[in-house]
């Protein structure tokens, strides 16, 4: 049998796919007393229930909602994805440039670490936008780039701690150098054979 919403509408009937909370939610609004009121009176313990229901009901179909259309870069149209790829990507140049710049400026060591860090996550961040996150994480831990990543990571957050915190000016930079050659191998994974090429070239001039 249907049940009927106050509002004149068949509602769904019980344990026919409904979430809990919104059959709770069903059951509170159809029940005699606000079949034929207005509702509860603010203050009274049904007006703090339904409003507690109420609740529950849209986080829970707030959580319903897709994470993965965030998460996905196709959920993005194609123009905006290069938009922004384009963005992030020009922002990590200037962020890399400005760097360079202030690192001959008195102290500018510190800003050149900070800058030159900041331009490398929003370069590597630039590429989250045509691939999607969750894609480019997997091929980021993948066997083939995985010691790669890790080092680059644990570069960008040991560059900012020994610039910012330890105030170790030769740390910021020898951590900058194994950013650029753990981001540079990371780099040529994605190019076929790219990293078959620069061993044999490395092999040939050290013999």
């Amino acid at each position: 049998m249907e049940m009927i919403t106050p509002a004149g509408c068949p509602g769904p009937r019980r344990g026919a796919g409904v979430p809990i909370s919104q059959q709770l939610t069903l059951d509170v609004l159809q029940s005699p007393h606000f079949a034929h009121s207005q509702g509860p009176a603010d203050g009274s313990t049904e007006y703090f229930i339904t409003r507690i229901i109420r609740c529950v009901h849209w986080f829970t179909s707030m959580c319903a909602w897709r994470p993965a259309q965030v998460l996905d870069a196709s959920s993005l149209s194609f123009n905006t994805r290069l938009k922004w790829f384009a963005i992030c990507f020009v922002c990590g140049i200037l962020f890399s440039i400005l760097g360079t710049g202030l690192l001959w400026l008195p102290g500018g060591v510190k800003l050149f670490a900070v800058f030159y860090t900041l331009g490398n996550i929003a370069a590597l961040a630039s590429t989250c936008f045509l691939m999607g996150p969750m894609k480019q994480l997997k091929k980021m831990f993948e066997t083939t780039r995985l010691l790669a990543t890790i080092i680059m990571l644990l570069c960008f957050i040991l560059t900012l701690c020994a610039a910012l915190w330890w105030h170790k000016k030769g740390l910021a930079l020898l951590f900058c150098i194994l950013q650029f050659l753990s981001m540079t191998w990371y780099s040529l994974s994605y190019i076929p054979y790219a990293r078959d090429a620069v061993i044999k070239c490395c092999s040939s001039l050290l013999s």
